[in-house]
């Protein structure tokens, strides 16, 4: 139909070299994707740590340029039997618009984050005819996670639902919990069966979000598909640093949750349809530093991996603080009581800190 909704999901990944297991873990992801009830264009953008020529075979390879050949043949493999269509390797802003009616797989030498390969896939969608993106949303995966073979189906419905919702979120979040480990080969019907168990965790969230910073933390944005209005959106409104920030995440996911139109926030109709499983331990995560953390030390913050600490605090909580509307601005008092006054370390060494993360991701703190 002209005017059902369209879905197109979406991809980012990068290659690391003891990725091993990770990669053992994508096959798993395409197959759940292959198996949907509800079929839908799937769009990749990947880059690994290795960009050797790709022509070269046999044996003495280092690890990365293993694995990124591992990469490139499971992703060649599910295009002959039509799950992707494999670009080559070249920028994904310059791809024909054609793709958009496919899957699309396109890769880069260097490393981007998540977010620059989603912003590599706007470029490509941007391009693409007006009435298809009208009536587009998106949806989003991991390559190590696993899907329920209905969760398209279920977007679909709550779509069809609410025809004015521009972001539809499900309040179910399923994630691996504190000790289980599902097989590399699990299908959806294996991860069902472990839940029925009791050896997944299951977190279903309230019908509004929660007030405050980290309201709804159990959630990831995977559970969210958005209209193509906020993501590009999104994509417009926002700087390169943003994108290459490790914790785009959840500035993303606080800009959907918090769109002014409508956000639908639904439970699938199916009681089993669990719709995204999220494969991580339950776990606090730990940033460790970068070279970007080192024009921060000084005399009174000799230590870089508090540093680093501090930097993962304010850019975590400062993505939560901005509005969705620009022009991206937060007072002098939420610079004060909500982002340094989160810090143990109230220094004035942290206060510069925070001032220039503000900088750096287009936020204007306001006097006055």
């Amino acid at each position: 139909s002209s005017t059902q909704p369209r879905f197109v999901a979406l991809m980012g990944m990068h290659v690391q070299g003891g990725d091993q297991h990770r990669v053992g873990k994508l096959p798993r992801l395409l197959s759940s994707v292959e198996r949907q009830t509800h079929r839908c264009p799937f769009l990749v953008s990947w880059s690994a740590e290795s960009a050797a020529d790709d022509d070269c075979s046999g044996g003495g390879k280092d690890p990365p340029q293993q694995h990124r050949l591992s990469v490139k043949s499971i992703l060649s493999s599910c295009q002959s039997r039509g799950v992707l269509f494999a670009l080559p390797p070249a920028s994904v802003s310059s791809a024909s618009a054609s793709a958009f009616a496919s899957v699309s797989s396109a890769s880069s030498g260097a490393k981007r984050s998540q977010f620059q390969h989603y912003r590599r896939l706007w470029d490509l969608l941007r391009g693409g005819e007006a009435s298809l993106l009208q009536r587009t949303f998106l949806v989003f995966s991991d390559d190590d996670d696993l899907w329920h073979r209905d969760r398209l189906d279920a977007f679909l419905a709550a779509a069809q639902e609410r025809p004015e919702a521009e972001v539809l979120a499900c309040r179910r979040h399923l994630s691996q919990g504190f000790q289980a480990d599902v097989p590399l080969d699990a299908s959806d019907e294996v991860v069902s069966r472990m839940l029925e168990r009791g050896e997944l965790l299951e977190h279903t969230a309230s019908e509004e979000i929660g007030p405050g910073l980290f309201g709804s933390s159990m959630g990831e944005y995977f559970d969210l598909a958005v209209h193509w209005t906020v993501f590009d959106a999104f994509f417009r409104r926002h700087n390169d640093a943003v994108f290459e920030n490790p914790f785009c995440d959840i500035r993303f996911r606080t800009f959907a949750l918090r769109w002014p139109g409508h956000v639908y926030r639904f439970l699938p109709s199916r009681s089993e349809n669990w719709m995204y499983f999220y494969d991580r331990p339950v776990m606090p995560y730990i940033s460790p530093p970068n070279d970007a953390d080192k024009k921060y030390l000084s005399a009174d913050l000799p230590d870089i991996s508090k540093i680093a600490g501090i930097r993962q605090t304010l850019d975590c909580v400062l993505f939560q603080l901005v509005p969705v509307e620009p022009p991206f601005r937060i007072s002098a008092k939420q610079f004060a009581q909500e982002l340094v006054g989160i810090l143990r370390d109230q220094s004035p060494a942290s206060v510069a800190i925070a001032l220039d993360r503000c900088k750096l991701h287009g936020v204007e703190v306001t006097h006055g």
